[in-house]
């Protein structure tokens, strides 16, 4: 599955562990981008659109 590239994003931000499930993940859905580009899982991580400079460039926090 590829990714979108998005011209003023090209980098993103995931964690080691949420990479790994995601390379790891033989999914079966037959949905498009399911866990990868969108979920309805909370606990699934998904890798986060970097921007290249300004406020889009600085590194993501979450807030629970």
């Amino acid at each position: 599955m590829n990714i979108p590239e998005y011209k003023a994003a090209k980098n993103y931000f995931i964690s080691p562990q949420g990479l790994q499930i995601i390379l790891n993940n033989k999914s079966t859905t037959q949905f498009y981008g399911q866990d990868v580009l969108w979920t309805t899982d909370i606990r699934k991580e998904l890798p986060i659109r970097i921007g290249l400079e300004g406020v889009a460039a600085e590194k993501p926090t979450t807030l629970i």
